[in-house]
């Protein structure tokens, strides 16, 4: 990244600087981190942050990853139908152990002009106030990827315009259901520049309406490269935010460089300051497995890499 750009994004960030600097600071979302419910870990989530993602958050699927890799999740994601209650069990175990919940909620079967509309109101209601009583830090994105043409919330199936008055829709209702605690995650898709995708900056809600960016994109061939995968997306993220990045969904497609390519990742977590950390894609995905348990090499090399990124 050049030099300018990177002192205008530390200069601009330093309302931002405990999510942006590379230390073992207290997950932070405007609440305080001190625990406030038997749900409390001793210890909250800190940066830099290692997730893994998971069709099921279940304890045998979390325990397979941490036996494989080594990692203690920080940060467990969850794929969740818009309509869906909050869970607050699941929240409660997964807090507990020392994970911060990033939930994905997705708009299959509801259009966007009807919640930009107000008609799914009650339910949005409902949830920001569980998600309120349950107090403690949960990362809550929208609409994820919906600069691609794949869902039909977004690229082709409906505008940027309606996606983000829905989004600030959905925002204004946690805000006044005194759900401080949200963190609030707007994710794209890595900048690819396919004829299947539109710039991530058309869909932006507005600073006031997030906390953290997230980019998902992972090492789908033999020669991906951090920089292949995310760096164009980080430079045009920066020229209008400086929230803190946080890598939602990554991975390393199953091969004889799959280990190097880890290694790769790990370098340009490193060296990139406004990331903050990753998730890894623990799923057996139609586009390619990304589950990692069961390959002695990728388990070992994630291990050694997770180990001394501090």
């Amino acid at each position: 990244m050049p030099l300018l750009v990177l002192l205008v994004l530390l200069a601009a960030g330093l309302g931002v600087a405990d999510a942006l600097l590379k230390v073992h600071r207290p997950v932070s979302a405007g609440v305080s981190a001190q625990p406030t419910n038997a749900c409390a870990p001793r210890h909250a989530p800190h940066e830099p942050f290692l997730g893994v993602a998971v069709t099921r958050p279940s304890s045998q699927a979390l325990a397979a990853f941490k036996g494989a890799t080594g990692i203690t999740p920080s940060v467990v994601e969850l794929y969740v139908k818009f309509g869906a209650p909050f869970r607050r069990p699941l929240m409660c175990r997964l807090t507990s152990k020392g994970a911060l919940p990033l939930i994905q909620i997705n708009p299959r079967r509801a259009s966007l002009s009807r919640i930009a509309a107000g008609d799914y109101d009650g339910y949005l209601k409902q949830y920001a106030r569980h998600a309120a009583a349950f107090g403690l830090p949960i990362a809550l994105s929208f609409g994820h990827e919906m600069n691609g043409s794949w869902y039909p919330w977004g690229y082709r199936h409906t505008t940027p315009a309606l996606f983000v008055k829905a989004w600030r829709h959905i925002h204004e209702k946690f805000t006044r259901a005194g759900a401080k605690n949200i963190i609030w995650v707007w994710t794209v898709d890595r900048d690819s520049r396919l004829p299947f995708a539109s710039p991530a900056r058309w869909w932006w809600p507005g600073s006031a309406y997030v906390t953290w960016i997230g980019i998902n994109g992972k090492y789908d061939t033999a020669r991906s490269t951090f920089s292949s995968v995310f760096t164009r997306s980080v430079i045009a993220i920066a020229a209008f935010t400086s929230k803190p990045i946080l890598l939602t969904e990554t991975g390393v497609a199953r091969g004889p460089r799959q280990p190097a390519q880890i290694r790769n990742l790990f370098r340009g977590l490193t060296h990139t300051p406004q990331i903050t950390g990753m998730v890894w894609f623990d799923v057996n995905a139609a586009h390619g497995n990304w589950k990692l348990e069961g390959d002695p090499a990728a388990d070992a090399a994630l291990r050694k890499a997770a180990a001394s990124y501090k």
